[in-house]
């Protein structure tokens, strides 16, 4: 994961990390793949999903979030947002969902590009 495990959890090791045992959350998670039936991503699909984050990345930086990570995810990419360190709460996951929704209903295309709403939990894992 990529916020920050409770010291506690990390000593015990007795099972996978969980959603509470997240101390803070650091970081929002953007997903962007090409909607695809199977298989890897065509060279088409691929650069759709680009254009997407490169209209994600456009917003962000309208709205003056200029420090984020961009990352090729095999067959779409990746967004690590880093933001003011937030407890680890309804409230912050709540905002988070909303804020992947609605870079969803705004730059998703539909039947090719999507923005996963689904990676708003603190414990999210990505590779």
């Amino acid at each position: 994961t990529y916020n920050p495990i409770k010291q506690e959890v990390i000593t015990q090791k007795k099972h996978s990390v969980r959603d509470n045992d997240i101390e803070k959350i650091r970081f929002v998670f953007i997903d962007i793949d090409p909607k695809r039936k199977e298989g890897s991503a065509t060279d088409s699909e691929k650069k759709k999903a680009e254009n997407v984050m490169e209209q994600v990345e456009h917003y962000l930086k309208e709205k003056r979030i200029e420090s984020f990570v961009k990352v090729d995810s095999g067959n779409g990419y990746h967004i690590f947002l880093p933001i003011n360190e937030q407890p680890n709460n309804h409230e912050t996951i709540l905002t988070i969902q909303n804020f992947l929704q609605l870079l969803h209903r705004r730059f998703g295309v539909e039947d090719e590009v999507d923005i996963d709403t689904s990676v708003y939990n603190p414990s999210r894992l990505c590779k």
